[in-house]
């Protein structure tokens, strides 16, 4: 990495982190927090500060508010129909340079548009808070429909009282008898409707018995029911409230036509919107730079193969800018950004899901995507299930526009599908059918298998301890690599050695040798592995205790067992799978359209499965028994200020997809 240091007068400010933005190779530090008050060349003291724009970035952000309110009304009346990958991968709209340029540029069609918008979501929300009160008032009145009287009579007379309402329903027969007693059986109640719980009850009685009847009702539970009209019958207000709605219903189906026939805006709108958050982007990166009145001082990071495009093009800006590319200062914590080879460049993917290595230290990723191929190709272990995978994730690849880990990881996978078809031709199975020879198998012949996952596995945890070795040395801790690494590396092969020596035997002594080898290394290791006490029998002690390390060693070694259990679980499946579909192959008519069907599905839901579990299992192999012998990690990823378009791509006149 280089250090990128920007000092220039504040006119330039904005042209100059355009062109960043637009370059996207530079990464930019907060600095507002050295600032201090500098002094002037007269002695005064210059006033130095975070830059920022409150009112525009308010401005901005209120016009984005604007656009995506519009944009979720019409999404939500016409959505956009997405792939079943869009659904995953997300979506872009192509526009020509044309196109771009007449959507950005006629600002007053965006303000219109954005208006019209307004109007008519204002429009439809009035219209369907009507429909919500006509049918709530359906509702309420519908349970009173088969009131034969209209609700002007149901007042009170010189001589009578009119009580409409609801009752409790449990108790209606003795609450009809109780109203006869305290009326001297001169009161009428009449039952318009009830359910399980209520009823709804008229009451009419002379006016001399009001206060009896009245507590009648109340013991009951009496709620009176007001009428929302005041002439008619309840029947006919049903009628006209359910004409009203079919009204306002058309008018909303009306409102959505029109909001439809915007459809064609949208593109208009996710230009404008990713216009507008880039330019919002840039005024809160703008508040990572110090100013004083005049002056802007802006810090950066870009990668060196970059700095000279970076320096050339700022030049250009401003025959006054002060520009200065440099390496790290000491106690600088550059980011980290990883630089490899075409092919290896995906197995990336493993190390950003994970940890990138800190500063200085090394990059494993070309290691982690051979032992990655190796060992997914051994799960897999299928020329068939090879193949699709690879077909599949290259069709994606040029089909599809895709983050940058998206793409990684289906060129990870796409590597990887290479590999299993491959390995599949030395287990000889092509979808679970045996191609008529088998070098190696885990289902048909699972030692063998076994023993070169758990020798693999063995050759993946040297790896790790080497690169360690080596990461000593080259930064100066030789000693430390050989007594670390070096002398547990001996003995562990002297461990291995005996082993062998003891299950399959050997014309020459390896087990004599081998014994002495490891005796020598062990008291090595006993006397190296506490050097860091002063004390001596601590520092015996701990070497003692670092022996027990090798059951560590152990388990890790037998964790590469996985790929045994991955490789014959997908190997089992396939052929389950056949041997069902080959059952319903006889079977009249249906017979080989079952036997398709089931094997067509069968086969993806194996592969889909099983690629998760592969590409799962083998991560992991990579960091708890790979990473874990020498990855230290911590590095700060490199995110350059760059342009990040969401919504839409340039294309070019021909629909030729261009740069973002």
């Amino acid at each position: 990495m280089k250090k990128v240091e920007v000092i220039g007068h504040l006119d330039c400010k904005d042209t100059v982190l355009r062109t960043l933005q637009e370059l996207g190779v530079v990464e930019i530090e907060d600095v507002t927090d050295q600032l201090t008050d500098a002094q002037a060349e007269d002695g005064s003291s210059v006033f130095v500060s975070r830059d920022s724009d409150p009112e525009r970035i308010a401005a901005v952000q209120e016009s984005i508010s604007r656009i995506k309110s519009a944009l979720e009304f019409l999404e939500q009346l016409s959505p956009r129909k997405k792939s079943f990958i869009e659904q995953f991968v997300g979506f872009q709209v192509p526009l020509t340079p044309r196109q771009l340029d007449e959507f950005l540029s006629d600002t007053a069609a965006l303000d219109r548009l954005l208006m019209h918008v307004k109007e008519l979501e204002q429009k439809l929300q009035s219209l369907e808070n009507r429909v919500n009160g006509l049918k709530q008032l359906i509702g309420q009145m519908t349970p009173w429909s088969r009131l034969e009287i209209p609700v002007e009579e149901l007042v009170q007379t010189r001589h009578t009282i009119a009580l409409a309402g609801t009752v409790e329903a449990e108790h209606l027969h003795e609450l009809t008898n109780q109203i006869q007693e305290a009326s001297d059986d001169t009161a009428v109640a009449t039952v318009v409707s009830q359910d399980q719980y209520t009823a709804r009850t008229v009451v009419i009685a002379h006016r001399k018995y009001e206060d009896q009847v009245v507590s009648v009702l109340r013991s009951h539970g009496f709620s009176p029911q007001s009428f929302p009209f005041q002439k008619g019958f309840v029947s006919d207000f049903i009628q006209e409230t359910r004409e009203e709605l079919a009204c306002v219903l058309r008018q909303m189906d009306e409102v959505v036509r029109e909001a439809k026939a915007l459809d064609g805006e949208k593109n208009r709108l996710w230009a404008v919107l990713d216009a507008y958050e880039t330019e919002r982007d840039r005024l809160l990166m703008a508040e990572r730079l110090a100013r004083t009145e005049k002056a802007f001082w802006l810090v950066g990071w870009s990668k060196a193969d970059e700095s000279g495009r970076v320096e050339d093009a700022l030049r250009k800006i401003d025959d006054t800018l002060v520009v200065a590319i440099k390496d790290p200062d000491a106690g600088d914590e550059p980011p980290v950004a990883l630089v490899n080879h075409r092919l290896v460049r995906p197995f990336e993917v493993i190390l950003d899901l994970y940890s990138l290595p800190k500063t200085g230290e090394i990059d494993p990723t070309a290691f982690v995507g051979f032992f990655f191929t190796l060992f997914f190709a051994m799960a897999a272990a299928d020329v068939g299930y090879g193949v699709v995978l690879a077909a599949v994730c290259y069709f994606l690849l040029r089909k599809l526009r895709m983050s940058d880990l998206g793409r990684k990881t289906f060129e990870l996978l796409m590597i990887s599908g290479v590999a299993s078809a491959v390995f599949g031709l030395a287990t000889g199975s092509l979808f679970g059918f045996n191609l008529g020879y088998s070098l190696i198998s885990p289902v048909e012949d699972p030692i063998p298998f076994l023993v070169l996952s758990l020798g693999l596995g063995v050759v993946h945890l040297y790896a790790g301890v080497l690169l360690e070795f080596y990461d000593n040395v080259r930064n100066g801790r030789v000693m430390a690599g050989v007594f670390d690494q070096g002398l547990w590396l001996v003995f562990l092969t002297s461990l291995i050695l005996l082993g062998v020596q003891s299950q399959v035997p050997v014309g020459v002594p390896l087990g004599k040798y081998a014994g002495y080898v490891a005796i020598g290394s062990a008291i090595g290791l006993v006397l190296t592995q506490g050097r860091h006490h002063s004390n001596p029998l601590l520092r015996i002690g701990s070497g003692l205790a670092s022996l027990y390390n090798v059951s560590g060693y152990l388990g890790d070694v037998l964790s590469y067992t996985r790929l045994l259990g991955l490789g014959m679980a997908s190997g089992v499946i396939a052929s389950v799978i056949n041997l069902v579909a080959g059952m319903f192959w006889r079977t009249p008519i249906i017979g080989p359209a079952v036997t398709i069907a089931i094997l067509v599905f069968g086969h993806i839901f194996n592969l889909f499965i099983g690629v998760i579990g592969e590409y799962v299992h083998v991560s992991r192999l990579q960091y708890v028994e790979f990473f874990g012998k020498f990855f230290e990690g911590g590095g700060r990823a490199f995110s350059p200020f760059k342009v990040k378009s969401r919504y839409v791509y340039i294309t070019d006149a021909q629909g030729q997809g261009g740069k973002v």
